[in-house]
Order: C-alpha cells, then structure tokens, then sequence
C-alpha cells in the first residue's frame, strides 16, 4: 500500500524490517552451526595427523633398534623402560651416514613428565656419532602411552607393541583417536 506521495507506509516499513531480521537470524545459526562443525573436524583431523606422525616416528626408529635397554641416564635424569617408557639402542652413524661398529646412541620415547599430555623422543648420541643430540616433542594432547613387550627379559625382547591414543577438546566437543602398531626391532 502507498501513500498519496508514493512512498510505502511505516506498516509496511516495520514488516521489511521485521522479515530482514528474521532472515538474518536464520542465516547466522547456519554460519555459527557451520563453523563449529568445521572447528570439529579441524580438532578431529588435527589429533588424528599428530597421532599417526608420532606413532610412525615411533615404529621407523624403533625398527633400527639393536635392543633394548633398561635404562639410561641422560641429562641426569633416569629413563626406565616400562609401560609407558621405551629406552632402546641404535646403531651410531658416521658423518657419511655409515653404521659405527660397536657404538650406540640411545634413543627414548616417554611422556614429559612436567606436562604428561606430551610425547617426548630423546636422542642421546654416543660420542663418535654425528647425530644431533634431540628432545622433541612428537606429539600434544596424549591421552595413553602404552608399549607392550614380547618378553618379560629386555635382553630378549624383539617385538614392541605401541598403543598411542590422542583426545582434544575444542568448542565443548572432543575429538579422540588411538592407534596401534607392532614394531619388530630389524637389527637384534
């Protein structure tokens, strides 16, 4: 309906602006759902990626183990092989790359014990080794560490069994992965 100058009424204006606003709304529970959705399955992706990269940092490594140890001193702290600790050996590397004979690097993969939600790998290098010395952190948001030996006796130890599970809260949902793998150490 217009008035007599041909402008629309303010019923008409109210009810517009009425409509517009309803749309709107309708239109930003659909961008927020969207987003949160989205934000979901980065978490979701994110934990899964970290927690697959740990796990094969983890197997590649420990394959080129010689054995396992029951433990090891680096930095003046003790490292213990157990359940949730991994202490092993690997052969020493030259400059060029070539296996040092009779000489060993230690290589330990734990929880940091100041935040246990992340996956430590210590390389400790023997002397004569050109490896770098390493503390890494491979992964964050750790849920549960878990390495399973083949034999009670270490010495005799030559299948390592890892379960690995990662959890993540973003936005009042968590994301949650666990992965497991069989290594069987290559140079016993």
């Amino acid at each position: 309906m217009k008035n007599q100058k041909g402008f629309a009424t303010l019923l008409e204006l109210v009810l517009v602006i009425a409509l517009v606003a309803i749309i709107m709304v309708l239109l930003t529970t659909v961008f927020s759902s969207q987003s949160k959705t989205f934000s979901t399955q980065k978490s979701q992706i994110e934990v899964e990626v970290a927690n697959r990269f740990a796990l094969d940092e983890m197997t590649s490594k420990l394959r080129e183990s010689t054995g396992l140890l029951s433990q090891a001193i680096v930095d003046s702290q003790t490292y213990t092989t157990d359940d949730q600790t991994v202490v092993a050996q690997i052969p020493a590397v030259d400059a060029s790359s070539e296996i040092i004979f009779g000489k060993f690097d230690t290589l330990i993969y734990t929880l940091n014990a100041s935040n246990p939600k992340q996956l430590l790998k210590i390389l400790s290098p023997d002397p004569t080794s050109s490896r770098p010395k390493q503390r890494v952190f491979l992964a964050n948001d750790i849920s549960n560490l878990q390495f399973t030996y083949n034999n009670a006796d270490l010495a005799l130890v030559d299948v390592v069994e890892i379960n690995l599970s990662s959890s993540k809260s973003v936005a009042g949902t968590s994301s949650q992965t666990s992965d497991k793998a069989s290594v069987t150490l290559r140079n016993k």
